[in-house]
């Protein structure tokens, strides 16, 4: 029984691990095309930003939106950033570096607001 007891135990631990490490992840957040609100072409129209809203689970509280950079060239892409609920103005500072909020960010880095302050 101590067994058992100690199996579910350990099971509902590696469950809780991996839905607080890999789940919440900025990269393997999934966005619609539905929640699109804005698209951004680098100045050298080599890259797109598209920003995602990223609605909160009850009654979308937890407003958030989401970053994704694609390459026109290779059509890779990934998420760049996610931001709280004041999203503020978003573009191009040039060919490498975005700005939101009150940031700049370097499109070969990825800011999430929920790790800031790391």
């Amino acid at each position: 029984m101590k067994k058992y007891i100690l199996g579910i135990l350990s099971l509902f631990i590696i469950i809780i691990l991996y839905f607080n490490f890999n789940i919440n992840k900025l990269e393997n957040m999934d966005v619609k095309s539905e929640n699109l609100v804005g698209s951004y072409i680098s100045p050298e129209r080599d890259y797109i930003l598209k920003i995602y809203f990223n609605g909160g689970i009850f009654f979308r509280t937890d407003v958030s939106y989401i970053g994704v950079l694609e390459n026109l060239g290779t059509k890779k892409k990934k998420n760049i950033f996610l931001v709280s609920a004041a999203l503020g103005n978003v573009g191009w500072l040039n060919n490498s570096t975005i700005f939101f909020q009150d940031k700049q960010l370097p499109i070969n880095r990825i800011y999430d607001f929920r790790k800031a302050n790391e």
